[in-house]
């Protein structure tokens, strides 16, 4: 099935939870890619410039490829591990972040409003600097019946965004886009520090499923930033 965006348009186009990362300065292109995995061997874990919080990644995250493209998965097995790269970006020259993921198996019975089924088909993090080596973090998830737009706060320093929800779109590539900017500012009210890593999660333990996910293309550019 077709890509909704395709990795060779995005290079026709231009040229960890953790509580220290390093910052990356980056030019102020209009677009520019934080990771598209090209740079990767099928079968690979990601490894240098990638962290995981609470265990390996090993068995968990793989680059896979299809057609010359090659993407990160995303297994969930037993363990509930997140996975982040160390780079961020100035976030008030480029304010979007865009990104492709693809649902392979929903964890049936989940819904992230209950602390319980708190599990996510498909989970992409944001991830910005804190107080007390505690950092701020917005999760856009991919939920199973979590209908769209609906922000979830269990935790002040944590919230959650759902951007898609539901099984239509299940097995297919789709591309979604945020002006995290923006979402910072409603979501913490505060002045914003640029992001310094960008993560993934899929994971099944509270519901005892075993989603599947696919993530690609993930960059940021400057589309909605103020004039």
């Amino acid at each position: 099935m077709a890509r909704t965006v395709s990795k060779c348009a995005m290079r026709n186009l231009f040229s960890v939870m953790v509580c220290v990362i390093p910052f990356f300065a980056y030019a102020a292109e209009p677009i520019t890619i934080l990771e598209d995995f090209q740079a990767f061997k099928a079968g690979d874990v990601p490894t240098k410039g990638w962290r995981t919080r609470d265990g390996s990644p090993k068995g968990l995250y793989s680059i896979e490829e299809e057609s010359d493209n090659r993407f990160l998965r995303a297994k969930y097995t037993n363990k509930s591990i997140q996975i982040f790269r160390e780079k961020g970006w100035k976030i008030s020259a480029q304010p979007t972040l865009s990104w492709s993921w693809r649902v392979h198996e929903f964890p049936a019975g989940s819904d992230e409003r209950v602390g319980e089924k708190n599990d996510s088909a498909a989970g992409v993090y944001v991830v910005f600097p804190g107080r007390f080596f505690v950092p701020r973090v917005i999760k856009y998830i991919w939920s199973h019946q979590v209908p769209v737009g609906t922000v979830i706060k269990r935790d002040d320093r944590f919230p959650m965004i759902v951007v898609r929800s539901g099984e239509s779109s299940k097995g297919e590539w789709v591309s979604e886009k945020r002006n995290v900017l923006e979402d910072f500012k409603k979501l913490f009210g505060m002045a914003i520090q640029d992001p310094k890593a960008f993560g993934f999660l899929t994971d099944g333990n509270s519901v005892k499923a075993k989603p599947m996910a696919d993530y690609d293309n993930i960059t940021v550019s400057d589309e909605g930033k103020s004039k």
